[in-house]
């Protein structure tokens, strides 16, 4: 009896190591990616920028973290924590690169070429983990898909929202706080995101807008250039219908006489109703 529990705890071990080793060796979630470079991270820039052992600099593309300051340029709210966060997950673990869009940011006379990539790092137990999705969850960084990048915006989103309800990191510093856009000022530059009714649809020759007041001059406005409007495919939510709906647009804001978001791409409108 003792011969047969003896031999049977063995077994149980064994499988339960093999299984261990399996799970390793399954690699990160990249199915719907293509599989880029690996290496080890060796030095993070801010919250979603790092270089490999190779030397290769990486945008982790699809969010945008707090800047650090540069000359007279102060750093952002949580620009150290969120370089910090980035450092926790990922330096000195082994790093698989992955890409759903554009590949490269292309040199130029101040910069190296730069990977814009979706960025797994392995952890100390074996686990992969998606830094970009564990950047937003921890509440350091925001989503930001570009026309041309963006794979599991979707995803990307969720985890945001899951901090901000949260109030975690960035989303507890009124510097992050979503933009009423009845009230935003032109003043109120750099990467926002803004929620409002967009109240009209107007088209001119060259653009589109959205617009969320009366008066265009002054009120928040988003435009889209005609020859982005090829962006939007079949399935994706048509302009035209977003009259009187809530919206969320994420983007730069310009002072353009009242204050203005440029749009590209379907995907920095997410409707809320």
């Amino acid at each position: 009896m003792y011969v047969r529990l003896m031999g049977s705890c063995m077994r149980g071990g064994f499988l339960c190591a093999v299984m261990a080793l399996l799970l390793c060796a399954c690699g990160p979630n990249i199915k719907d990616l293509q599989a880029g470079e690996t290496g080890k991270a060796a030095a993070v820039s801010d919250g979603d920028t790092l270089t490999l052992d190779s030397g290769l600099k990486v945008q982790l593309t699809g969010i945008i973290a707090p800047r650090r300051g540069f000359r007279e340029r102060p750093d952002e709210p949580k620009a150290k924590e969120a370089r910090q966060t980035l450092e926790k997950i990922a330096l000195g673990r082994e790093v698989q690169l992955a890409y759903g869009g554009e590949k490269r940011l292309a040199a130029s006379a101040t910069a190296t070429e730069l990977a814009l990539a979706q960025v797994f790092v392995k952890s100390e137990g074996g686990r992969w983990i998606w830094a970009q999705e564990a950047m937003l969850r921890e509440g350091m960084a925001r989503a930001r898909p570009w026309k041309d990048n963006h794979a599991r915006y979707a995803a990307l989103y969720a985890a945001e929202d899951i901090a901000r309800k949260a109030k975690k990191g960035i989303w507890a510093d009124k510097a992050y706080a979503i933009r009423k856009a009845e009230t935003i000022k032109p003043d109120e530059g750099g990467f926002q995101l803004v929620e409002g009714v967009v109240r009209s649809v107007g088209q001119t020759e060259k653009k589109r807008y959205l617009n969320f007041g009366d008066d265009y001059r002054t009120d928040f406005t988003v435009s889209i250039d005609t020859e982005a409007l090829a962006n939007w495919k079949a399935g994706e939510v048509p302009l035209d219908s977003l009259e009187n709906k809530r919206v969320r647009v994420r983007g730069f804001v310009y002072d353009s006489g009242g204050p203005l978001i440029r749009v590209d791409h379907p995907q920095a409108i997410e409707v809320l109703n």
